[in-house]
């Protein structure tokens, strides 16, 4: 993914609005991702530890 679609106030727009910003259009996913980032930048324990959750849940 584009990391400057996560990194801009601009870019939850474009995950939702331009299914180009991201390789595959999955704008659920990747606006987790984006309300993510800022707390836990590209460390992947805690995406992968909310990705385990959020399967729990389901």
């Amino acid at each position: 993914m584009d990391s400057i679609a996560l990194r801009s106030v601009d870019g939850l727009r474009h995950i939702w609005l331009d299914p180009g910003v991201t390789q595959q259009y999955y704008p659920l996913t990747h606006t987790i991702f984006w309300l993510e980032y800022p707390l836990r930048g590209l460390h992947p324990l805690g995406y992968h530890l909310v990705n385990m959750v959020l399967h729990g849940i389901t």
